[in-house]
């Protein structure tokens, strides 16, 4: 963990991480930047910044971007990183699509609708849906922290606000 940047972080990641920071500091929302090695999964972000989230009484963020397969329609859903997601009832409740309808997007729609690469997804990632096409489902179980952590469009930081 460090709070240098140079480490982990390169130039176009640092670009990309700006346009998120610049985006909060805009609306007023205070944050807190830890940088750490690439974290592709939940399991590895949290070998990085459990501490953090324990010290904080933070979530740590697990994402999951999805797609109704007929509608066409898009969804991301940001749970606490120990929420059990089972894609099946959520789909039909959420999305109206039967169990079978609902699939991960692939690399390319991350990319277009995100401008996140697989691992990197987030909430902050909305800033560049300039469609409005993605619709965004929180977890409840994340209101009980005082603070959420999440890829400030690279897995390489994690952003805590609150």
């Amino acid at each position: 963990m460090s709070s240098d940047p140079s480490a982990f972080v390169d130039a176009d990641e640092a670009a990309k991480m700006a346009s998120v920071l610049q985006f909060l500091d805009g609306l007023g929302i205070p944050y807190t930047n830890f940088f750490h090695p690439h974290a592709d999964t939940v399991e590895s972000l949290l070998q990085q910044v459990e501490h953090i989230a324990q010290q904080h009484n933070a979530s740590i963020a697990k994402n999951l971007f999805i797609k109704n397969k007929k509608k066409g329609t898009l969804f991301l859903i940001t749970a606490h990183h120990a929420t059990k997601i089972e894609l099946r009832s959520f789909s039909k409740e959420a999305t109206g699509a039967s169990g079978g309808n609902v699939r991960f997007t692939g690399e390319d729609e991350l990319q277009k609708r995100l401008g996140v690469r697989p691992g990197s997804v987030s909430p902050l990632g909305l800033i560049n849906d300039e469609e409005g096409k993605v619709g965004i489902i929180f977890d409840e179980d994340m209101m009980r922290f005082e603070h959420i952590l999440l890829h400030p469009l690279i897995n390489s930081a994690s952003t805590m606000i609150k």
